[in-house]
């Protein structure tokens, strides 16, 4: 009786490795809805399957959902079984927080990455890449915060063309004026009656 338990127990924690399988394959080829479902599939089994939890990140991350791709990558990093699995986790972590625009959330998983693994180069690259671009972010919204400083200035001084506009009406207007003031009055006769 033992062993019919055993047996079917050993069949069912089979199954998260073969829809692994199944989904690394689909990876491979570049069907990366189909590895999602499969890798989704070999969770379901065990949902503490570090490979699983991982390459499902790679494939929400193939398909560019880098929200949905972040927290998988943050998830798998609880189930990574050592160090080196830990800092490529964390590198990809930073990769798609990177792809967000998220920047200081990158640099910490970038930060994570280098405790685990201090000699992984392609790493530092990316949080000197990931630094570079928070500072240029801060020196833009900066620049944006002063420009539109700028054209509320620029708005609140009345437009040239708009004024000389005004003073041309203004203009016309006199003219108007005083023709009409000019010929209700009666013109003096230039002949002389004597």
């Amino acid at each position: 009786m033992f062993s019919i338990f055993f047996i079917a127990l050993q069949q069912f924690f089979c199954l998260d490795t073969k829809y692994a399988k199944q989904a690394n394959a689909y990876m491979n080829q570049k069907e990366f809805y189909k590895a999602e479902y499969d890798y989704k599939k070999s969770l379901g089994v065990n949902s503490r399957f570090f490979e699983a939890n991982y390459n499902l990140a790679n494939a929400f991350f193939s398909q560019k959902s880098y929200n949905d791709a972040a927290a998988q990558y943050l998830r798998a990093s609880d189930f990574a079984p050592d160090d080196r699995n830990k800092a490529r986790t964390f590198h990809n972590l930073g990769n798609a927080l990177l792809r967000k625009k998220d920047y200081a959330q990158a640099l910490d998983a970038y930060k994570n990455a280098l405790r685990k693994n201090p000699k992984d180069n392609q790493t530092r690259y990316n949080l000197a890449y990931t630094l570079e671009k928070l500072k240029n972010k801060d020196k833009d919204k900066k620049q944006r915060s002063q420009n539109k400083e700028l054209n509320k200035q620029q708005n609140a001084l009345p437009n040239a063309d708009e004024l000389l506009k005004k003073l041309a009406e203004q203009e016309r207007n006199a003219a108007k004026r005083f023709k009409e003031n000019t010929s209700s009055k009666t013109q003096p006769n230039p002949n002389k009656d004597w």
